[in-house]
């Protein structure tokens, strides 16, 4: 085994700041989904004192809207959370290619295969936007489609406010 050089040292560093980076962005696509959750009962709240406490469609759209730009915020986390960690793993291989050892590397934090790593941009905001993760946003949007339909077709009924 050779001792590390000083470029190792600063690939070893260099991944360990990017790791700290793809911790705190990891935590933000928490972060961002129970601020949705608040901005959402917020939001409706407002609309439905606008709309003297009737039930309107805007409610219904808004709350699309909403979902949407927060689904789009949060994927574009996690679009920077694969770019880092695909950096990693080129850090880590460059440190195993100049020990000369036969190492594979799959991934820091989260594998990625060779064909995912080299995904050009369009492949990974796709990813990015339609993954597990993103299943909150998937209901969210399910629920306010689901009762928009219902609110349109008359299965829900709006009714005028009591005085």
């Amino acid at each position: 085994m050779q001792p590390e050089s000083g470029q190792d040292e600063l690939d070893k560093i260099s991944i360990d700041q990017l790791h700290k980076a793809v911790l705190q962005l990891s935590g933000n696509c928490f972060e961002i989904k129970k601020l949705c959750a608040t901005v959402l009962v917020s939001a409706s709240t407002l609309v439905t004192t606008f709309t003297n406490r009737q039930l309107d469609a805007s409610l219904f759209v808004g709350g699309g809207v909403i979902t949407l730009f927060f689904w789009m915020l949060d994927g574009q986390s996690y679009y920077y959370q694969e770019k880092l960690r695909a950096q990693m793993k080129k850090l880590a291989e460059h440190i195993a290619d100049r020990d000369k050892q036969k190492v594979t590397v799959l991934g820091v934090g989260m594998p990625l295969t060779e064909e995912r790593e080299n995904w050009n941009v369009v492949q990974r905001s796709f990813h990015a936007a339609f993954n597990g993760s993103m299943l909150f946003y998937v209901l969210l949007l399910i629920i306010m489609l689901g009762l928009g339909t219902l609110y349109s077709v008359g299965g829900i009924a709006a009714n005028s406010p009591s005085r």
